[in-house]
């Protein structure tokens, strides 16, 4: 059963092995590390985690990232190209990427590359 999802802007190593205490802490400082934006989502695609250059990027705090809907941000033209795969991925879990633009807290679109790794109970 897929528990959520985490979007992923980084490349892992491959044998890197973390003690499930370990992995919250680890991917949170590795999310604030890195230039690239990192969000996790619970099985109904509702915001969990978002990381802090998301937070700059979007002028959002946590709090509103999880009152948020789903395709709230992506560029009018994309939403629906969107919800298609993040549906059929919830239908059928696997990884997916994808391009799509969002929305700066300017209110500018700028491209983004996402891939998206299910998480599993």
């Amino acid at each position: 059963r897929v528990s959520g999802w985490v979007a992923v802007g980084v490349e892992r190593q491959q044998n890197q092995i973390l003690h499930p205490e370990q992995f919250e802490n680890f991917y949170r400082t590795l999310s604030e590390a890195v230039p690239n934006f990192l969000w996790t989502l619970n099985s109904n695609l509702e915001a969990e985690y978002v990381s802090k250059r998301w937070q700059e990027y979007t002028g959002l705090t946590m709090t509103e990232a999880k009152a948020l809907p789903p395709y709230e941000l992506y560029h009018p033209e994309d939403r629906s190209r969107l919800q298609d795969l993040w549906e059929k991925a919830q239908r059928k879990p696997t990884q997916f990427e994808t391009e799509f633009r969002y929305r700066s807290k300017e209110g500018r679109y700028r491209w983004f590359m996402m891939k998206a790794i299910p998480i599993y109970d």
